[in-house]
């Protein structure tokens, strides 16, 4: 006969702790966070596969940024075919504003909605604290941002994706007749 457990979740001190269906007490657990460093554990599209983006960007604004991305938006664009994510600049105030393809990425793993994330957010960042708004500067300041974070959170951030055959998928073509049709 199989075991049943009852576990309770302890949000003070960020462990499992739990019953068997005796009464016996079964080891506590240190949260799954605590347990993997990794943001992109493969365990993490069961745990949590369709994650928020919003809270998201807030936990890493905070652990990767020291905040300083809190005048910063981040927001799906149901439209957005050619690429995984676009950050952009707007208006003399100094709007910066994350775009993330919701048809790219609501379907792939929650891996690469977290290093898109990631990725933009790195160019938020640098426009944020150095002004700079070069769309598609991936130059040392990037790559550094790019490498202490890979090394942190044992991300796979890189330069460009990979989501050609999805982008094609969305390629829409007109066609036009030359002929009697």
């Amino acid at each position: 006969m199989p075991t049943i457990s009852v576990v309770s979740w302890s949000k003070t001190s960020g462990t499992m702790a739990g019953n068997d269906r005796n009464g016996a007490s079964t080891s506590s657990f240190r949260s799954h966070e605590e347990q993997s460093d990794s943001l992109v554990d493969p365990s993490w599209e069961l745990i949590d596969p369709t994650p928020d983006v919003h809270a998201m960007f807030l936990q890493f604004n905070d652990r990767f940024f020291d905040g300083a991305l809190a005048g910063c938006e981040v927001r799906w664009s149901p439209r957005m075919t050619t690429c995984a994510g676009l950050c952009c600049y707007e208006g003399r105030g100094g709007l910066c504003s994350i775009r993330l393809s919701q048809p790219l990425l609501s379907l792939r793993p929650r891996k690469d909605l977290v290093e898109t994330l990631l990725h933009e957010m790195i160019h938020a960042f640098l426009f944020v604290k150095e002004r700079n708004r070069d769309h598609d500067g991936h130059g040392p300041h990037f790559q550094s941002h790019m490498h202490r974070i890979n090394h942190i959170a044992r991300t796979n951030i890189t330069i460009y994706h990979s989501f050609h055959a999805e982008v094609a998928n969305f390629k829409q073509h007109w066609w036009r007749c030359q002929g009697a049709c």
